[in-house]
């Protein structure tokens, strides 16, 4: 059991390290960058990437440790940065759609959706990890 944890605590920041903290912070950051090409509501949307990437990077960091404060906040922060996410993901997905956003005649809210989704399984495993945790004690 206590390998297994390892492996699945190894694997979590993995998980974070490139997604949360690589394809969703990145993702807003360059939304952010290109702010005089865009309307207001996707500087905010960037700006809300950002903050979901700050959240699952800290739910992710606050679940390492056997503590039950924190892996409760933990799952907090994983659901609320997870939920926040994914309503921007579709807002922006909307958004590129809308607007004819395309790259190489595909449209480019399919390269976001292929960077952002798989954030889910970060935060699964975030709240898996947490769980067991928290059953421990």
């Amino acid at each position: 059991m206590v390998i297994s944890m390892l492996i699945s605590k190894i694997l979590l920041v993995l998980l974070t390290a490139v997604y949360p903290m690589f394809m969703v912070l990145l993702s807003g950051a360059g939304l952010l960058y290109n702010y005089q090409n865009y309307e207001l509501k996707v500087c905010i949307i960037g700006v809300l990437l950002i903050v979901s990437s700050v959240f699952l990077t800290a739910s992710a960091l606050l679940c390492l440790p056997k503590n039950t404060r924190l892996n409760k906040l933990s799952v907090a922060l994983s659901v609320s940065g997870l939920i926040l996410c994914m309503t921007t993901l579709f807002e922006l997905v909307n958004y590129a759609d809308l607007n004819g956003w395309n790259r190489n005649f595909k449209p480019i809210s399919n390269m976001y959706k292929s960077r952002i989704i798989p954030v889910f399984f970060q935060s699964l495993l975030d709240i898996i990890i947490c769980y067991v945790q928290l059953r421990k004690h």
